[in-house]
Parts: C-alpha cells; structure tokens; sequence
C-alpha cells in the first residue's frame, strides 16, 4: 500500500497541490483497485494509517530564489 500511496502522493504533489489535499488524494488513491498488487485497501485501518505532520499548506516548487 506505502508504494501506491506515496507514488500518488508525489505525482499530484508536484502537479501543484498542497500536502493536505495531497494526502487525501493519496488515501483516496489506495482505496481503488490496481492491477499491478491486484489489491484496494477498502478498510480505514489501511488508508488512515497514511498521514502526514506538519504544516498542511506547504507547496512543491521547482522555484529556487537567491
């Protein structure tokens, strides 16, 4: 589940979402069905285990400033 999870996470992370909605994106993302583990985490033990601490509104940038 950890490798569908943060691969999602990561992707719609970098595609400018904050954490907060990329983790929700993220815990939505494990509940489907995927064909390479032919498994879904249906059950809130396995997609609320993943979470994140910290500031909620912190972006992804490629924006380096001096």
């Amino acid at each position: 589940m950890a490798k569908i999870w943060l691969t999602e996470f990561f992707k719609v992370f970098k595609e400018g979402y904050s954490i907060m909605e990329a983790v929700h994106i993220a815990n939505r993302k494990v509940t489907e069905y995927d064909p390479e583990t032919q498994r879904m985490f249906m059950e809130p033990a396995g997609w609320a285990a993943m979470h994140l601490y910290g500031n909620p509104n912190i972006y992804y940038s490629t924006n380096i400033q001096d």
